[in-house]
């Protein structure tokens, strides 16, 4: 071996740097692996020594040499895979630990409207309720494609894929076709399009029905030129984006005016009801 390998390293060792040095450097084309190794072989046990001219300095032969490059090479990629799979990995773990904490203050949003809901001021209720709805039932068209590749629901994957395609208006191929690489952005509106045609706070919302229609329209507007235009963020979908806004703002501020409406006759409500408690205890006294 070259003299940059100690002379009690084990026969195996010898063999598989060998080859690693004739398969990655691949000194003669068309050879079996056999003769690959072979010729590494010889490189290293037969070429003169001489001192490197580069750093660190050192006396081998090129055999020597050539393996002693591949080694450093192969430990800067093993560090930064290492790096990579180490940010990686803290990332994931805080996004764990991020889906830990949403989880368990939807789950004390979730307990506190139902408490809320058994008392008199339940017409604060179907605020939490629209919100937790939200939540729990909301469009998430990444991991409801996710589901539908987990083993071991085929007795229900007909229907899940289904259920898939009248949620986001595209089959799961379809979503893997022009949508798995899509930026958030549009990925958010394909989860609102699956929020405005099914979701209760906009099935049933009692007010600016037209709003909503419109909204359920440019959501497919949206994906339909996505699709159409490239898969780029255009002029054309940044303007559809732009009205969608707007109604849905024009929505949201009809809830909020309708929620006043319900707590104003919650009160009204109350106090003709303990108006009458009083009434009734007067007479009897």
């Amino acid at each position: 071996m070259a003299s940059l390998l100690h002379a009690g390293h084990a026969a195996k060792m010898e063999a598989y740097l060998s080859l690693l040095l004739a398969t990655n450097l691949n000194y003669t084309t068309g050879m079996s692996s056999s003769e690959l190794e072979m010729q590494a072989r010889q490189k290293l046990e037969t070429e003169p020594l001489r001192l490197s001219l580069d750093e660190p300095r050192m006396i081998g032969n090129s055999g020597g040499f050539d393996i002693f490059h591949e080694i450093k090479s192969l430990k800067a990629e093993l560090a930064d895979q290492k790096a990579e799979y180490g940010a990686r990995f803290s990332d994931q773990e805080k996004n764990f630990k991020n889906e830990l904490a949403m989880l368990h203050g939807a789950r004390i949003r979730n307990d506190m409207s139902e408490l809320i809901g058994r008392t008199t001021q339940k017409q604060r209720y179907y605020a939490y309720r629209q919100e937790r709805n939200c939540e729990v039932h909301g469009a998430d068209v990444e991991f409801h494609r996710y589901v539908l590749t987990v083993p071991g629901y085929d007795k229900d994957m007909l229907d899940a894929c289904v259920g898939f395609m009248i949620t986001y208006g595209i089959t799961p191929e379809g979503y893997d076709l022009h949508f798995k690489e899509a930026p958030k952005k549009i990925l958010q509106y394909v989860n609102l399009r699956g929020n405005v045609y099914h979701l209760f706070a906009y099935t049933k919302s009692s007010h600016h029905q037209s709003e909503i229609s419109n909204m359920q329209k440019l959501c497919d507007e949206i994906m339909q030129l996505w699709v159409s235009e490239g898969k780029t963020i255009s002029e054309k979908i940044t303007a559809k984006i732009s009205e969608f806004d707007q109604l849905h703002q024009l929505w949201q501020e009809g809830e909020e005016e309708e929620q006043k409406k319900r707590e104003l006759q919650a009160e009204k409500d109350l106090k003709r009801k303990n108006r009458g408690k009083r009434e009734k205890g007067g007479k009897r006294r």
